[in-house]
């Protein structure tokens, strides 16, 4: 028995040595059912199941790398860590499986970014992988993406920004790009319709400045004022147009003093060029001519009828006058017979009665019709402009704009908006500062604020 039991003992220690770790446990236990105390047969068991233990836990931390189960790969190789910090190459295995769930972290950062439209937390992310394993499973086309949509983004930025500014072409241009693209901005159409508008504007406003400066460099002064004062209807603030305006009336004033005091010394030079006799000779004339056209009046038949009825009778006549025809007497001259006529019929007198005035009603005129948002049925989200449309049957004269009056619902009076020719006309998110109900009205009204004809009242809701 003794002689068997140093063979199992050595066998097994062969066993432990060769790393046959199920081999070498199961000669250990050989032994200590023979003998318990035999040797160090129990502290040889307790390695060789340590070093199974160790072997079994590398292959599964292997296994989940393969799978790329990064977290339970870690969490095997930290286990065999702590049973033996040295153990083959655990440290690598431990580095490398965490190193992959970094990534793995980074890449799903950057598809969050991503579904929240960060773009640029999201371009940051997938660099970041991209640059330790450049391989890594659809970091490149995730990347182009963000890219892309942060480009858009900075179009979009750029054009509003330029839209705020008044830089129309630069608003365009940006917008433009973008509707070329699939966006994501819906308020772009509405942006660059209006951006088109007002440098429609903007070009009619230099054209008629251009124009009213051309006038203004020949002289032709009223026609200057006429362009200034339709670039005023337009803008009330355009450049210059005030000061030009004021510059021009000086100088046409001017102008007309200067000729007239040109008028007045050579009326002088003839009166005094004249000799005494002469001074007297023209003032008597003039003063035959006076008493001349004096008596030729008076001396008429009809003349002297018409003063007799004056003189002698309140009672009002028709006068019915009789040209008779020459004869071929030279002496011949036509009369005229005057022939009371029953006193005519009182006229109507003036009474105390208030006369109808021009004040508009409240009725809304059947021509003009509002168009779109619909009434009660339009939500807008704040910070987006709303663009109100309508429609009118007639057409305006010159002097007949359109104005938009808009008021929070609940209030009296209305805020009335910049006249305009167009049908439509955007009111800007800075004015809708409140989510609330919104009610508006288009009104046609005249240069002096005179009212022609008034829509019904819409209202739109703002969150």
């Amino acid at each position: 028995m003794q002689s068997e039991l140093e063979k199992t003992y050595r066998q097994g220690l062969e066993q432990l040595e060769k790393g046959e770790w199920q081999q070498a446990i199961d000669s250990f236990l050989a032994v200590l059912r023979l003998d318990v105390d035999y040797k160090a047969a129990v502290a040889m068991l307790k390695e060789a199941q340590k070093e199974e233990k160790l072997e079994n836990l590398y292959k599964k931390g292997e296994t989940y790398l393969q799978q790329e189960a990064w977290r339970s790969a870690i969490e095997t190789f930290k286990e065999v860590q702590g049973i033996n910090a040295g153990y083959r190459d655990i440290k690598k295995k431990l580095r490398e499986a965490e190193e992959k769930e970094r990534l793995r972290n980074l890449y799903e950062q950057g598809q969050e970014h991503l579904a929240n439209e960060e773009w640029q937390k999201a371009i940051d992310s997938f660099k970041k992988v991209q640059r330790q394993d450049p391989n890594y499973p659809d970091v490149v086309e995730k990347l182009r993406k963000a890219e892309e949509q942060k480009r858009l983004q900075d179009l979009y930025r750029r054009g509003v920004e330029y839209f705020r500014q008044g830089m129309w072409s630069n608003a365009i241009e940006k917008f433009n790009e973008l509707q070329k693209t699939d966006h994501n901005y819906p308020d772009v159409a509405i942006k660059l319709e209006e951006a088109k508008a007002q440098k429609q504007m903007q070009q009619k406003l230099s054209d008629l400045y251009s124009k009213a400066k051309g006038y203004e460099e020949a002289g032709d002064w009223q026609e200057a004022i006429n362009a200034y004062v339709d670039i005023l209807r337009i803008d009330p603030e355009y450049g210059d147009v005030t000061e030009r305006l004021s510059w021009i009336n000086r100088r046409r004033k001017s102008s007309l003093a200067s000729k007239s005091q040109k008028a007045h010394p050579m009326v002088l030079v003839w009166w005094n060029s004249l000799s005494p006799d002469g001074k007297a000779a023209v003032i008597l004339g003039i003063g035959a001519i006076i008493v001349a056209i004096i008596c030729g009046i008076f001396s008429t038949p009809f003349a002297s009828r018409w003063w007799s009825s004056v003189g002698s009778s309140d009672t009002p006549t028709v006068v019915s006058a009789e040209v008779l025809t020459p004869t071929n007497t030279p002496s011949s001259t036509p009369t005229i017979t005057i022939t009371p006529t029953s006193t005519p019929s009182p006229t109507n007198t003036p009474t105390d009665t208030a006369m109808p005035t021009d004040t508009p009603t409240s009725t809304p005129h059947p021509g003009l019709a509002l168009v779109s948002p619909p009434d009660k049925g339009a939500l807008f989200p704040e910070e987006q402009n709303v663009k109100l449309v309508w429609k009118w049957e007639q057409d305006l004269v010159e002097n007949e704009f359109f104005e938009v009056r808009i008021r929070l619902k609940g209030e009296q009076e209305f805020d009335r908006m910049d006249l305009t020719k167009m049908s439509y006309q955007f009111v800007p998110a800075s004015n809708l500062t409140q989510g609330r109900t919104y009610e508006w009205q288009v009104a046609v009204v005249s240069l002096a604020s005179e009212e022609k004809a008034a829509s019904q009242i819409w209202s739109f809701e703002v969150r």
